[in-house]
């Protein structure tokens, strides 16, 4: 199994069709609400401790494949808070740079979680050269769960099935959410893939289904597929820099 450590390992699991599920922990929403922040995340969200006991489960009994690692800036706060939590519960800290996989380091933690670096895919998104993994993406004909808007890149994507629902759903919707998801995955091939933009419910329902799915390829985007649908909502996104890195992906899925 490869650890990826850039874009062309996850078009490599892809092309074999070696099944991963790749969930990420993002320091503005998830980190915050584990280490017990009762605020609001960048989408408007609000912390409870039933968030917080469900996404600290996502790690401290780790289902995922690799769990995407992005906490804040090197030597932050976010950073800093977050891994003294790590550390607290006896799970093993990534290492930052080159590959953010805390091979060495695992030392005497009791949960050793697969750590790569969470920015890889919106990296490459980012930088034009995402084409062959969404064309990857494309034919293996993927379920595409997110919100509603967006319809326009799972029919790019020419998905198998999409799972779209209103953006103003959350966490009270979950037990809903996960019976709707599973009677589509019904229909899916034993090799599916799923693609997840459901923030941080997409964490804990894809906790809630890899025992019944181990098969299913399923890999959390977050927010890389928005722009391509209208909505630059983050900083690069809205730069003048995104409309060429757009045309070279979507001229590289070809």
């Amino acid at each position: 199994m490869i650890v990826p450590a850039s874009i062309e390992h996850y078009e490599t699991l892809l092309r074999d069709r070696e099944p991963f599920t790749l969930s990420n922990i993002g320091g503005d929403g998830e980190f915050l609400t584990i280490v017990g922040w009762n605020g609001t995340n960048s989408d408007g969200k609000t912390s409870t401790p039933e968030k917080q006991a469900a996404l600290a489960r996502c790690i401290l009994e780790p289902r995922s494949t690799y769990h995407g690692y992005n906490p804040g800036t090197p030597g932050s706060k976010k950073q800093s808070d977050a891994e003294a939590w790590l550390r607290s519960h006896g799970v093993n800290v990534p290492a930052y740079f080159p590959s953010y996989i805390d091979d060495a380091g695992f030392g005497g933690a009791k949960t050793n979680v697969r750590w790569v670096h969470k920015e890889i895919i919106a990296g490459a998104n980012c930088q034009g050269r995402l084409g062959p993994f969404l064309g990857l993406l494309r034919a293996r004909k993927p379920l595409v769960i997110g919100p509603t808007w967006l319809a326009p890149m799972a029919q790019r994507l020419n998905a198998n099935a999409s799972y779209l629902v209103p953006p103003e759903v959350g966490w009270e919707s979950l037990d809903t959410l996960e019976a709707k998801i599973r009677a589509v995955l019904s229909a899916l091939p034993a090799d599916g893939v799923v693609t997840w933009s459901l923030g941080y419910l997409t964490k804990v329902l894809q906790w809630r289904l890899i025992p019944d799915y181990p098969w299913l390829t399923q890999i959390d985007l977050g927010a890389v597929l928005d722009p391509y649908c209208g909505h630059r909502n983050r900083r690069f996104y809205k730069s003048d820099k995104w409309p060429a890195a757009m045309e070279s992906n979507l001229a590289g899925m070809a």
